[in-house]
């Protein structure tokens, strides 16, 4: 963040309370102040507004906890699933270890859907320092 904001830029930033919000009103105030034509500054307006928004949906799917029944359900397939390979595998009942290899296989895939439909869903917004370079090329192409 040194290399693109000045000293006091960068103080101002870190002692604000919500840096995410404070970057998006200095650009927008940098966008009304400058001498953008009207159908470009409606344009970078909106783009703000639309980061704004997709940042707070992001924030609230960041604190949303996770249910204890998930947490407990969890838990209880994985412990079954051990119980059931150990047994398979004490027994030597090749058709509970295909099973519990299926399950197995079955909830993990699952997880992992999840888990990657989570992360593509907070982490497609752009962070706070690839949006104040792309701004910045696009302020400074604009004004120059």
């Amino acid at each position: 963040m040194q290399a693109v904001l000045q000293p006091e830029e960068l103080e101002l930033l870190l002692a604000s309370k919500h840096r995410p919000n404070y970057v998006l009103q200095i650009l927008s105030g940098l966008v009304e102040s400058s001498c953008i034509v009207s159908p470009e500054r409606f344009r970078m307006d909106q783009n703000i507004t639309f980061f704004m928004d997709a940042q707070g949906s992001c924030e609230r799917i960041l604190k949303t906890p996770i249910p204890l029944s998930y947490t407990r359900w969890a838990v209880l397939v994985v412990v079954l699933l051990g119980l059931g390979l150990g047994l398979g595998l004490g027994l030597g009942l090749v058709l509970v270890l295909v099973l519990c290899s299926c399950f197995f296989f079955f909830f993990l895939f699952l997880l992992f859907l999840f888990l990657f439909l989570f992360l593509f869903l907070f982490l497609s917004s752009l962070s706070l320092l690839s949006l104040l370079l792309i701004s910045q090329g696009n302020l400074s192409c604009m004004l120059h």
